[in-house]
């Protein structure tokens, strides 16, 4: 099941934590004192909103968050610390790239299902982006399911 809209903003904006501090420990590093500042008033306003999402009362699971922090947070420095998988092994599926049946106009004709019984994709383009790359995953376990293999 794709996570929720409240797993996903905890989602984004714990990336965002980790984004903005990887940037702040650099601009340490290098004295960068401006820069650094700059990075410490981002982080504190991510952390606002992050704590804003963790009161609400809407359900969210942990597993979802923690999926998708694993998967967002490879970009940065801290998110490669923390999860970057051990030489040899890779975190992309292993069937997307070499079914040839898994193909950018499964995910449209999935989408146009989707759109056929009401549901919308959001309105922002980077919002609407994670959909896709979310809807993309969530296929590709449908998929495996679909002809018994595991997810």
């Amino acid at each position: 099941m794709p996570p929720t809209i409240r797993e996903t903003r905890i989602g984004e904006e714990t990336v965002s934590a980790l984004d903005y501090f990887s940037r702040l420990i650099g601009a340490i590093e290098d004295g960068n004192w401006r820069y650094a500042r700059d990075k410490l008033r981002q982080l504190q306003n991510t952390l606002a909103t992050l704590a804003a999402q963790l009161d609400r009362k809407s359900p969210a699971a942990g597993p979802p968050v923690a999926a998708y922090v694993a998967r967002e947070s490879l970009h940065y420095r801290i998110g490669k610390a923390l999860y970057r998988p051990p030489a040899g092994e890779s975190t992309r599926p292993e069937v997307a790239d070499d079914d040839p049946r898994f193909t950018a106009g499964l995910l449209i004709d999935v989408q146009a299902v989707l759109e056929q019984h009401g549901y919308r994709l959001p309105d922002a383009e980077r919002d609407r982006h994670q959909a896709l790359g979310g809807l993309k995953v969530a296929l590709l376990a449908v998929v495996r399911t679909f002809e018994g293999g595991a997810q």
